[in-house]
């Protein structure tokens, strides 16, 4: 079972957190799949499993419980938190990194809870960045080795991701469950699928910028749910805040695609989400953590073998800001941009 701690709020510019299927279509860093693990947050429980990424955690779940077999429909599943209330059903249809856009302005979340310049050691020596609503102390650094991920992979990291959901190669499906009110609520629950084309259906439906739309009938990976088909990924505790879902404190591990070469599990860690939610859909907010260089070299060097992990960590070394050991740091802080409209869940089934 997970230890409750407290935690001071973190600033942010906006909010989200998900989970991506990997998809070989996809390039770099792009298909999430959310591993939840402990949380931070007073009165929150998650349910964490690395379930195909490998390993056999299991933390903030009752033992036992139904079973949901292939073919039936999910349900709200039990909360030792949250009870009542209505269930809602999202599809991401937007996703890509937050940028630096104009100079010195990136959306993100001050993770450290400190305002850096050039001169902080703690960073060494990385400037945060100031939000477009002006809140100074975002740490955002991942979005500065872009450039490089795309001439390595030669593919346009945003097309590559709006492709992939486009497609239908790459669909999250997003649960809200226990909603009292979505102003105010404090408590919900938060489960993240992985979803599939219904049997027979080539494509979902886009609109003319190329967009799912909404209300579409998507299935359920069964790969969803561990073997008690209790979901992988699922926050119990939550909060709706003035219409933004909360969601602080967590670690998640996930395969990020690398093209043709499969995917890498990866973790990201002091995660922390802030989600606008509407029954009609969820408003474009973000997702924000750090990923620990010495965890990314080996990821990457497996991914592309003529590049060994110290060559890796040489490239990638230098943007470090967080985590300082020394007088190096060891983790790079990161913030992702996406968005949802409303969606009805199929049946449960393997792909």
């Amino acid at each position: 079972m997970c230890a409750r701690l407290s935690r001071a709020p973190s600033s942010i510019t906006g909010g989200l957190s998900l989970v991506f299927r990997s998809s070989p279509s996809l390039p770099l860093f792009v298909c999430l799949l959310f591993c939840l693990s402990c949380s931070e947050r007073v009165g929150v429980r998650v349910s964490m499993d690395p379930g195909p990424v490998g390993g056999t955690a299991d933390a903030g779940r009752d033992s036992g419980g139904p079973a949901i077999p292939e073919g039936a429909m999910p349900e709200a599943g039990p909360s030792e938190l949250c009870s009542g209330g209505e269930s809602h059903t999202y599809v991401i249809n937007l996703l890509d990194f937050a940028r630096e856009m104009p100079a010195g302005v990136c959306r993100g979340f001050d993770i450290d809870g400190r305002v850096s310049d050039a001169d902080d050691e703690e960073t060494c020596g990385k400037a945060d960045y100031t939000s477009p609503e002006g809140v100074p102390g975002i740490d955002n650094q991942l979005q500065t080795l872009l450039p490089v991920v795309e001439g390595i992979t030669e593919e346009d990291t945003a097309l590559a991701i709006a492709e992939g959901i486009r497609s239908g190669g790459t669909l999250i499906l997003i649960r809200v469950e226990h909603v009292d009110s979505f102003v105010d609520d404090d408590c919900v629950t938060f489960t993240g699928l992985w979803g599939l084309l219904p049997e027979g259906v080539m494509a979902p439906t886009v609109d003319a910028a190329g967009r799912l739309t909404p209300e579409q009938t998507f299935d359920v990976d069964a790969r969803s749910y561990d073997e008690r088909m209790y979901p992988l990924i699922r926050v119990d505790g939550a909060e709706i805040r003035a219409g933004t879902l909360v969601a602080d404190g967590f670690a998640m591990t996930l395969p990020f695609s690398v093209g043709s070469t499969g995917t890498v599990p990866l973790t990201i860690r002091d995660a922390r989400a802030r989600l606008g939610v509407t029954p009609e859909g969820l408003a474009p907010g973000l997702l924000g953590g750090v990923v620990r260089v010495s965890e990314l070299g080996p990821a990457l060097s497996a991914a592309y073998p003529m590049l060994t992990p110290a060559s890796i960590t040489v490239l990638i070394g230098p943007s470090a800001d967080l985590e300082i050991v020394g007088r190096r740091c060891g983790a790079i802080s990161l913030a992702l941009e996406f968005g949802g409209v409303s969606a009805r869940l199929g049946v449960v089934r393997s792909p």
